[in-house]
C-alpha cells in the first residue's frame, strides 16, 4: 500500500533540512531482502540464537511462554470485539454498553503493550532482531530523501554511519521517523481509537447543546435596567432630626 509522503526536519551540521522517505523501489527491495539474510546469517555463524532458540530459553525459566503468545492473540481478539461496540455500527449499543466498553478497553490495550514489550526483550537480541536492525538502517540510507530536489541524503551506508557517530541524536530522529513510515506514528494510530472518536464526538455534542442554551437564553438590555427606588422610613427621618438637634 502506497504511503502518503510525510516531511520531517532535522538540523545537519548547523543546517536545517526537510526530509521524506520514499518507498523502495524493486531493486531497493532485493537489497533490504539482501541486507537481512546477511546479518541473519552473519549472526548465526557468531553463535548469536535464533528466535526460536530465545522462545524455548524464555519458556523454560518461565520468561515468556507459550500461553503468553496465546494470551497477546485472546487480548487483541477481545480489543477487536470491544472496539465493534464502541463504534455501534449496527445501533446495539446504548451508552452504558460503550462507555463500560472504553475502560475495559483501556485495561485491555496496556496489558497488550506490556505482554508485547515483554516479547521484544526476548526477541530483540536474536539474530532476527540483529538482521531487522540492519535492514532498518540500510532502509534510512536508501530512501531517506530531501524534499528540496528529491536526492538521497546519504550516499552509501558509510556515509549514514558518520553521521550516526559525528550527531547520533539527529540519526536518532531519523531513523524513528523511518520507523513510523514503515510502522505507523503511535500517536496517529491513537487518534484513530474508536474510544478517542467517541469521546471527541461527546465533547463536540456538548459544546453545541451549551451554544444552543447560551443562543436561546433571554438577553437583558443593561440600559433599561433601573436602580430600584429607596424609600426613607419614618424611622430613618426622625433618626435623622435628632442628629441635627444635637449638632445645634
Amino acid at each position: 500500500m502506497k504511503k502518503d509522503r510525510t516531511t520531517f526536519r532535522v538540523q545537519i551540521n548547523s543546517e536545517e533540512k526537510e526530509l521524506y522517505f520514499r518507498n523502495p523501489n524493486q531493486e531497493e527491495l532485493l537489497m533490504l531482502d539482501l541486507e537481512y539474510r546477511k546479518i541473519f546469517s552473519q549472526g548465526l555463524r557468531e553463535g548469536i540464537i535464533s528466535e526460536a532458540e530465545a522462545k524455548k530459553i524464555a519458556d523454560r525459566n518461565k520468561v515468556w511462554t507459550r500461553e503468553d503468545d496465546k494470551k497477546i492473540s485472546s487480548i487483541a481478539f477481545e480489543i477487536g470485539i470491544l472496539e465493534s461496540i464502541v463504534k455501534n455500527d449496527d445501533k446495539k449499543s446504548d451508552d452504558k454498553q460503550i462507555e463500560d466498553a472504553i475502560g475495559t478497553l483501556s485495561e485491555r490495550r496496556s496489558e497488550l503493550i506490556s505482554l508485547i514489550n515483554q516479547k521484544v526483550e526476548v526477541v530483540s537480541n536474536t539474530a532476527e532482531g540483529l538482521a531487522g536492525q540492519q535492514r532498518m538502517h540500510k532502509f534510512v540510507q536508501l530512501c531517506c530523501v530531501i524534499a528540496s530536489d528529491n536526492s538521497r541524503l546519504f550516499s552509501n551506508l558509510s556515509s549514514y554511519e558518520d553521521l550516526a557517530q559525528e550527531d547520533p541524536d539527529t540519526v536518532s530522529e531519523i531513523y524513528k521517523q523511518a520507523y513510523f513510515h514503515e510502522y505507523g506514528n503511535p500517536e496517529n494510530l491513537t487518534k484513530e481509537w474508536p474510544e478517542i472518536k467517541y469521546i471527541k464526538d461527546k465533547v463536540e455534542e456538548s459544546k453545541k447543546q451549551q451554544e444552543k442554551v447560551e443562543v436561546e437564553l433571554p438577553k437583558i438590555d443593561i440600559k433599561e435596567v433601573k436602580e430600584p427606588e429607596v424609600k426613607e422610613t419614618k424611622a430613618r427621618k426622625k433618626k435623622d432630626k435628632s442628629l441635627v438637634n444635637v449638632e445645634k
